[in-house]
């Protein structure tokens, strides 16, 4: 009996380890997208609010994200663009455009990913900009650094990506560094964001969905600020149909901060195509659970 423990306990470590080993990382419309491969995506959603409807107003924001990575290593592209229009009026604008750097490793139960990144102050700060980004971008909070104007996000973060058969989980936090650029900045101007998602999901023979939540919310004399019904965080929810070179999906974006946005709504569209690097070379759109 003294030597059973340890011998079934080493059988179930070994079958985790194969279980888990080789296994894709999930794909998700509202959280973070740091994983160990190579991918290309782009998103665009469709956002609804209310107070905007009345004059026909629609708003979009559209994103493409470029990845690279090997043996746990790589780096990658965020270029967010976000845009409003009513048929006779139209306006666009470029977010702050975020390249950084990602190390991910494999532990026998899940993948650490641990991401830095630096974005360019390339989002216009009039009104018509600002409040374009602002709307749109209820669907991508974890990205709200990159709707902040005459600032350089420093972005730091760590992601756990737990895969369990078909189904598998992801939780992402980090802060996000404003620092003001331009004329007449102080050291009092400068600002951080915390960011916390989490998301579960399923997928199984080709098709999959997921549910997945966000927060982003300023930090404020070193505290956190968890304002009642003002906390900017949303629900979304995903469903997936994968080919052999690309994944398609579409997803429902619901804000949750009552006392920040009106009625707001997103619905998103997204394709992404995925590879794997390694010792066997490259394979496309690897399979998952």
């Amino acid at each position: 009996m003294s030597g059973g423990l340890p011998r079934g306990f080493a059988l179930w470590l070994a079958g985790c380890c194969a279980f888990v080993s080789g296994r894709a990382e999930a794909q998700w419309a509202g959280l973070d997208r740091m994983d160990e491969t190579i991918k290309g995506l782009f998103q665009s959603t469709l956002v609804l609010d209310d107070a905007f409807l009345e004059d026909g107003f629609v708003f979009s924001y559209n994103e493409l994200y470029l990845q690279g990575a090997y043996a746990g290593f790589g780096g990658y592209l965020i270029v967010p663009i976000a845009a409003l229009t009513n048929g006779s009026y139209s306006v666009s604008t470029l977010g702050n455009v975020e390249v950084g750097g990602l190390w991910d490793v494999a532990l026998p139960l899940l993948n650490v990913t641990l991401r830095a990144g630096v974005a360019a102050p390339t989002v216009r700060a009039d009104n018509d900009s600002q409040t374009t980004i602002g709307v749109a971008s209820w669907c991508r909070l974890t990205d709200l650094a990159l709707t902040v104007p005459e600032t350089v996000p420093v972005r730091l973060g760590v992601s756990l990506r737990l895969p369990a058969g078909i189904l598998h989980a992801r939780i992402d936090t980090g802060f996000d560094l404003l620092l003001p650029v331009g004329e007449g900045v102080s050291a009092k101007d400068f600002d951080t964001i915390f960011r916390l998602n989490a998301g579960v999901g399923m997928f199984w023979r080709g098709f999959g969905g997921s549910l997945e939540y966000a927060l982003a919310t300023r930090v404020v004399d070193t505290k956190i600020e968890f304002k009642e019904d003002a906390l900017p965080h949303a629900l979304m929810a995903s469903i997936r149909f994968r080919l052999r070179w690309v994944e398609l999906y579409v997803a429902g974006t619901l804000p949750l901060a009552s006392a920040v946005v009106g009625q707001i709504g997103g619905f998103t569209v997204g394709v992404t195509s995925r590879f794997t690097a390694d010792a066997g070379g490259l394979r496309e759109n690897p399979e998952a659970y």
